[in-house]
């Protein structure tokens, strides 16, 4: 009864900062527009959003595993309540720059911390399911976010969404108040050290992981670079860069609620397997979209595309939950999401300097390409890692058998209801 209300509250609450997320990102970005008319000082603020989950990877992972996760969470969200809040009224661009680093040095725990408490919301261990839900919760604040943050922003200006971002960290912060599990630091059985780049090196220690890291990388590089060439696609190709590119974004988005769903089956021995098909599927559909030159057929390739990527993230994060130590999960989730943040830093760059160099559609082609060798390659390097033994033993929550995990207590009654 408590895990299920706790599961239903976890998830209602990514979904909320989902959307509070890109209610501030695109308010942002408004407003640096506003005060400098430079699409670079707009790439900037991405970049500045992004960078703390790199710098602070080992940081964040050891605060999230040394520390009760739950009272983690609660914690930073009250104060990136606070720092949204400071943003709504931040005039200058230094603040603003400054501020927004604040804000994504606390996310770069808050996320760690979220997925960290996935396995203990799950009796029978069955991670995938979770991942898969909490997947579509974020995507649906994604899909929202944008659309609400631009309507608000026109009303009533900028301060607006980023107040309402501010309320989403706060309904958060409350949340958690409810929730009856907590996540308290323990020992790293199996981890080479126990300190703030043992995330890191239990990764590098083992092989399956090690070639799931590297292979997403892969992907997302790919990926992001598409991210810009879609605009182009849409305007030199299709000659509809309005609605074009807005139809693009939205299949994929579509596309990827579906590929969330169906990793549902995802468990932790197959995901490998998911994160390269998918990589495959997606790849060779986005060929095909860009090959199309028609708005119909390309969007209907997008959502093929889209699901290959939904089905990569939640049958990634299924595997770290399968195969790392509780007291792990914090560490080796920053690293991921320090992993995938660099390599959205370099795709960006590189996805404007491939437009430029072969225009939009042959950099959609080339991102296809690149996506579908990757899961080829991959498929490759799973069987000879398979052959010769992967690494340490695969550690399922329900290994555990009736008997509580050991870093799983149960809080006293909670004292609100839950959000």
């Amino acid at each position: 009864m408590h895990r299920t209300r706790d599961r239903r509250a976890l998830i209602a609450a990514i979904g909320l900062s989902s959307f509070g997320d890109e209610l501030a990102i695109v308010a942002l970005a408004l407003r640096v527009e506003d005060l400098t008319g430079s699409a670079g000082m707009v790439a900037l603020l991405f970049i500045v959003s992004a960078l703390p989950h790199v710098l602070f990877a080992p940081v964040s992972g050891w605060l999230t595993d040394r520390r009760e996760t739950v009272q983690t969470l609660r914690w930073c969200s009250l104060a990136q309540a606070v720092v949204a809040t400071a943003l709504a009224f931040a005039v200058g661009l230094p603040l603003v720059f400054v501020l927004a680093f604040v804000l994504g040095a606390l996310a770069s725990v808050t996320g760690p911390s979220v997925f960290a408490l996935v396995p203990l919301l799950d009796e029978k261990g069955d991670t995938s399911k979770t991942n898969s839900t909490i997947e579509i919760a974020k995507y649906a604040g994604w899909i929202a976010g944008p659309l609400v943050a631009g309507l608000v922003a026109h009303q009533s200006g900028t301060a607006a969404p980023l107040l309402i971002d501010a309320l989403t960290f706060l309904v958060l912060a409350i949340g958690t108040l409810g929730m009856s599990i907590r996540r308290l630091p323990g020992p790293a059985d199996g981890a080479a050290e126990d300190g703030a780049r043992a995330g890191f090196a239990y990764v590098v220690n083992d092989r399956l992981l090690l070639l799931m890291f590297v292979a997403m990388a892969g992907i997302v590089l790919f990926a992001a670079t598409d991210n810009v060439a879609e605009v182009f696609f849409a305007s030199d190709t299709l000659n509809q860069p309005a609605i074009g590119y807005g139809v693009l974004a939205s299949t994929w988005m579509a596309g990827m609620v579906i590929g969330a769903v169906l990793a549902r089956r995802a468990d932790t021995n197959r995901a490998p397997i998911w994160i390269f098909v998918g990589a495959i599927v997606g790849g060779g559909a986005l060929i095909l979209g860009a090959a199309s030159g028609a708005l119909i057929p390309a969007a209907l390739l997008f959502v093929v595309a889209g699901a290959g990527n939904g089905v990569e993230n939640v049958a990634a994060r299924t595997l770290v939950h399968g195969r790392v130590p509780s007291a792990l999960h914090g560490r080796v989730f920053a690293a991921y999401m320090g992993l995938v943040s660099s390599t959205q830093i370099i795709a960006t760059a590189l996805g404007g300097a491939l437009v430029v160099g072969v225009g939009g559609r042959q950099a959609l082609v080339i991102g296809g390409l690149g996506s579908l060798a990757v899961g080829a390659l991959g498929l490759m390097a799973l069987a000879l890692v398979q052959a010769g033994g992967a690494g340490p033993p695969v550690v399922l929550v329900e290994d555990a058998g009736e008997e509580p995990h050991p870093q799983i207590e149960p809080a006293d009654e909670p004292r609100e209801a839950p959000a």
